[in-house]
Parts: C-alpha cells; structure tokens; sequence
C-alpha cells in the first residue's frame, strides 16, 4: 500500500467517525474523535516519513569502523604514500608472466582506497580496501564493472612514519589511478590481529598481486623496472 492510498484512508475514517458522532448527538465525543484521529494521523505521518529513514540508515562504513567489529582499533591513514619494501623478494619476469596467466588481471581505475593503521604489541599492521572500476579483462573471468579488494601487511619493527604503507602491491597508486591490476581470490582463512581473528572476506573479494603500468601492448611492474608484453600472456 503506498503512502498517499493509506492516508485517503485515513481521511475517509475521521469523516465516517466525526459523522457517526453527531448521529448519536456527543459533541464531546465528536469533539474528542477529531482529537484521536488527528492524533493517530499525526503519528501515522511520522511513520510514513520515519521509517524509510531508519531503513536507508546505515552505520559509518569506513575501513575504520569495519576493522572496530571485531574489538580492534585502528587509525585512518589520511593521505597515504604506498611503497614497497627491501624485506619483500624480489619478482623476476617469470614470477610477473605466470602470475597475471594464472590469476584474474583487469584493467581500470582505483576509484576508492581506504587505508587503517593497527598497532599490535611490537607489530603494526597496514590493511588497505580499494575499488577498482574495471575497464578491460585482459585474463581470467571477471563479469562486473567493479572489482572490491583488500590489501594487508604486517611488519615488525620497522621504522615507519605515520603516512607511509609498505604494501608492495600497490606502489605508487593513489585514488583515480589507472593502470593494470592483477586479482587474486581470497582464501577462507583468516587474519590474527591483536589476538583476534578478521576474516578478510568481509572486507573485500580480492587482493591485488601485482599494480602495473601500461603503455601500448607494454605492462611495467615499476619497483623492479620489469617489462612485459600484453603478446606474451596467454588470454
């Protein structure tokens, strides 16, 4: 029943009562009728137009409020600087050429990047949602224009000032970048984060291997300087 059917009836209801009351000649009770139904009017209104609102009433879904479900606190990074680090191995074009075959491998733009910092004992933990809008599928199946994924890194110490994130997978991006990104599936398993268990599926579908750049039927992985042909992937 939409609104506006449910408050002719309304209308319709107070006229029949109002009427019925002067039959039986109570004007007070008439008088009280106009009051009752112009009060259960008024609160039936405030439902028509309260209700919607409790519904589309979402809590915060920021990456920060995301990680707090699970008793953790966190701290956004504002403007994150992602780097890579010496500790990661290093990737040879083999290791590139098998993983973007192997592995879903689209091209878009990072329209979104969430990114939170937990300090866990002597261990900190950067994790990084992202949406990329996908453009081209240049391997694997992947059907839908937007691809959610979520990053994590946990380094034990290391210096790290507050706006850099050693997440090697993403060097170099920001919001709005493009370029060429290979997914990964994430697994059941789950993340210990200050002796809690997260569950990265609840932050994301995927997490990216590899950001590469693109230029003609060329793909960089810029940290290493290695250079692939879109010629030599299998599609």
């Amino acid at each position: 029943m939409k609104a506006n059917d449910l408050l002719d009836m309304i209308g319709n209801a107070d006229d029949g009562i109002i009427e019925e009351a002067k039959k039986r000649k109570k004007p007070a009770a008439a008088r009280w009728t106009r009051w009752i139904a112009a009060a259960c009017l008024c609160l039936i209104v405030a439902a028509i137009v309260g209700i919607p609102k409790l519904i589309n009433k979402t809590p915060s879904d920021t990456l920060e409020h995301r990680i707090s479900d699970y008793g953790i606190g966190s701290k956004t990074i504002v403007n994150p600087v992602y780097i890579s680090h010496n500790e990661m191995p290093k990737m040879r074009e083999n290791d590139i050429l098998n993983s973007i075959k192997n592995n879903i491998t689209v091209q878009g733009t990072l329209s979104f990047m969430d990114t939170v910092r937990i300090n866990d004992n002597d261990s900190v933990w950067f994790i990084t949602t992202a949406v990329i809008s996908v453009d081209e599928v240049i391997t694997g199946e992947y059907d839908a224009d937007k691809a959610h994924i979520v990053c994590a890194a946990c380094y034990t110490g290391v210096p790290i000032d507050e706006n850099t994130v050693p997440i090697p997978c993403l060097t170099g991006c920001q919001e709005n970048t493009y370029g060429v990104f290979v997914l990964h599936g994430l697994n059941d398993g789950t993340w210990t984060i200050c002796g809690k268990e997260v569950l990265p599926k609840t932050l994301g579908d995927y997490y990216v291997g590899f950001y590469l750049e693109r230029s003609g039927d060329v793909l960089t992985y810029t940290p290493q300087n290695i250079s692939v042909s879109v010629n030599d992937i299998v599609r």
